[in-house]
């Protein structure tokens, strides 16, 4: 069994039209980009994350290097599922807003934070959605098992679903899509709080990334900001950030 099975999260993509066939052209790719997509494929095959296509549908894959990629020394590949997220309906799920996790965690004095690893590849697809993942790239066509980046609604379904599977706790664990913080008022309390918390992964079959992992934590770093000793404020190099902000910008020029 694989370990997305034993969570009830499943990606459904509501079609607006189902008539409509995504064609797009594929993207012309560098000989340095077909060796990097023969790596990312046999990787996601040997996962089990896609699956070879039949599919009417094709969206287009492409290699990126960026800065985040070049500091991992690794390539990622995106798929532009604009023309599948065009024909989606919108999921309007909000996500919780800075105020209101800010509220929610005030006279904590300990703190443990958690990443799902690839949290998006937790959760499984519907069946009668796989056919509209399809995408092409050098090597042929394929679909997706799991849930992809790209589509519009994969954060607010996933923040969805993590709430109601933690729904019963959030006097002390706080979702915000992929990334959880358990806050507690005392080291005992916390670690009871912990407990749970690690059950319940067990329990859907969650696998948690051993990198961004803190626990017991007095001082933390959550979503931009530093959380400890009774104070939440943006982390310094954010803050600085904003601050050399240029303020006498035009409009002409913030629209560039």
């Amino acid at each position: 069994m694989k370990h997305w099975d034993k969570n009830s999260i499943v990606c459904k993509i509501n079609i607006i039209n189902p008539d409509y066939i995504i064609k797009s052209g594929p993207i012309e790719a560098t000989p340095k980009d077909i060796e990097e997509f023969k790596m990312h494929i046999e990787e996601l095959l040997k996962l089990k994350a896609i699956r070879e296509s039949r599919s009417p549908h094709r969206s287009a894959a492409f290699i990126v290097r960026n800065h985040a990629e070049e500091v991992r020394g690794k390539s990622r590949m995106v798929i532009n599922f604009k023309r599948l997220n065009d024909n989606t309906v919108d999921d309007a799920y909000n996500i919780p807003n800075k105020q209101e996790w800010i509220n929610r965690i005030q006279g904590s004095k300990y703190f443990s934070k958690f990443d799902l690893k690839a949290g998006f590849w937790q959760v499984k697809m519907a069946e009668e959605s796989i056919p509209w993942t399809a995408f092409t790239c050098p090597q042929g066509r394929y679909e997706w098992l799991v849930m992809p980046l790209g589509l519009k609604n994969a954060p607010a379904l996933f923040q969805r679903k993590m709430q109601n599977i933690f729904n019963e706790n959030q006097a002390f664990i706080l979702v915000y899509v992929d990334d959880l913080l358990i806050f507690s008022k005392s080291y005992k309390e916390h670690i009871a709080h912990l407990e749970v918390f690690f059950r319940k992964v067990e329990q859907n079959g969650f696998i948690l990334s051993k990198k961004k992992m803190e626990i017991c934590k007095e001082k933390i770093n959550f979503l931009g900001h530093e959380i400890g000793e009774g104070k939440i404020y943006l982390q310094e190099h954010i803050a600085k950030k904003i601050l050399e902000f240029p303020d006498n910008m035009s409009d002409k020029k913030v629209l560039q």
